[in-house]
């Protein structure tokens, strides 16, 4: 059952493309969260449970994950919401046992400029990653906007010939106690300003995660038509 709902998405993902009037290329990736989402409990904002639970698990929930979508002959997927380093390595050994030709993406959850949630510097994250021939960027999602810039331009430098993909939440803080989203504080999203600094940084795909509204990805995207027209 599971394996024919992921493909009926991918099929419906695939006719959508198909009836899209767009010109440009329209690449189908595959999503998958961090191993939180089957605990239910949040914890995907404090990456406490890679703790206590061992290796094994964590890299086999990614190969669990990822089959269905390799099944409907996807070749780039995206990991998102990963919010601990040794996490980001657990990936690392679920795509060694892929296919040659699927690609990724690992995409960091932060609760800071400089931290990804768990608590481990982002740029060295990054540093130690970004060798692995199956990734192709390095994300940032489910992450303020205000603290995007601070985190890309300290790992800008690790790159090389990659790129970054980053879609911020709406500023809002989960509880995971209360089960509730929390008012930001003192959060100014001015994508005007802060999308022109993410390009020159090196994000080359921008959008929204948790709690954007679709006047905000209306917003992101007219910014980048302008910036794409500019140049």
């Amino acid at each position: 059952m599971r394996t024919f709902v992921f493909m009926k998405s991918v099929g419906l993902a695939r006719r959508a493309v198909r009836e899209c009037s767009s010109s440009r290329p329209i690449q189908i990736i595959g999503a998958i969260g961090s191993y939180a989402t089957i605990l239910f409990d949040g914890s995907e904002y404090n990456g406490h449970y890679i703790d206590t639970i061992d290796e094994k698990t964590v890299v086999d929930y990614f190969l669990q994950q990822s089959k269905p979508l390799l099944q409907a002959d996807l070749k780039i997927l995206a990991f998102e919401t990963i919010p601990a380093f040794k996490e980001a390595l657990c990936i690392l050994q679920a795509l060694d046992r892929m296919p040659d030709d699927i690609k990724c993406w690992i995409s960091f959850s932060c609760k800071n400029g400089q931290l990804v949630n768990h608590g481990e510097n982002f740029a060295e994250c990054v540093k130690k990653i970004i060798v692995h021939p199956k990734l192709i960027a390095i994300g940032v999602n489910c992450t303020k906007p205000s603290f995007i810039t601070s985190l890309l331009n300290s790992a800008q430098k690790y790159l090389g010939e990659k790129f970054f993909v980053v879609y911020p939440n709406s500023g809002e803080k989960y509880d995971a106690k209360t089960k509730r989203w929390l008012p930001p504080e003192d959060e100014d999203i001015d994508f005007d300003k802060m999308i022109p600094e993410w390009k020159t940084l090196g994000a080359k795909l921008i959008g929204g995660c948790c709690r954007m509204k679709p006047e905000d990805i209306r917003k992101i995207s007219a910014v980048i038509a302008f910036l794409n027209n500019k140049s």
